[in-house]
């Protein structure tokens, strides 16, 4: 709550959070657009924005939104600039945070209710999806993403969509915030990923080799 309090957060909001270079085959302006159509219905929870990172698309997306917290504006820092127009009216609250080192990265998944990667089909991974689910937050990603497959299988509930799909992600996004524990199979997910049990089978494929050529 510290966080969310010093990045303009309400305590009571859906924080979605977006980590990553705001460039094209990241699609943020994506998750702008499904912020705005899960806003259209009233009887839903206010959502808020969080952009970890910066980049090409930074601009952009801070017109698309009514931007309460600029660290790139505001200083290290990050104390609320509170940037808010007549234009603002009606646009997704939003925080940017700019980029935040490994020390640093975790303020933002407690902070944060859930995790969205909209990317392309460029995104040949997404490891923030592994960081979000370790740190207990819920994540959402387009099937493109490298990690949707294995890391956000559909027996775990429907967290992935069509990349560019924003009516689907904006459907999905009202399913999370409905549910904000994650499912009992994500554990699996997770250990199946964990570092003793890919260094475990690195090794094991290892010794065959060289079994292999004796």
């Amino acid at each position: 709550m510290e966080w969310r309090r010093r990045w303009g957060i309400g305590d009571d909001a859906f924080c979605v959070m977006f980590s990553g270079k705001s460039i094209p085959k990241k699609r943020p302006m994506d998750l702008v657009e499904a912020a705005r159509l899960y806003s259209s219905d009233g009887r839903r929870r206010s959502i808020h924005l969080l952009f970890v990172g910066s980049g090409d698309l930074g601009e952009a997306l801070r017109h698309a939104c009514n931007v309460v917290h600029d660290a790139d504006r505001s200083g290290a820092q990050g104390s609320a600039s509170l940037v808010r127009s007549a234009a603002a009216v009606g646009l997704p609250r939003a925080s940017f945070v700019s980029f935040l080192n490994q020390t640093e990265i975790s303020r933002a998944y407690v902070a944060a209710d859930c995790l969205v990667l909209p990317s392309d089909e460029g995104e040949t991974w997404g490891l923030v999806v592994n960081e979000a689910l370790a740190s207990g937050t819920a994540a959402v990603a387009s099937k493109s993403c490298g990690c949707a497959e294995d890391m956000l299988p559909a027996g775990n509930g429907k967290r992935t969509f069509a990349t560019g799909n924003t009516q689907d992600l904006a459907d999905i996004l009202d399913q999370v915030q409905n549910d904000l524990i994650l499912p009992a199979g994500v554990a699996d997910v997770l250990s199946r990923h964990d570092l003793r049990t890919t260094a475990s089978v690195v090794r094991s494929l290892y010794a065959q080799r060289v079994e292999g050529r004796q």
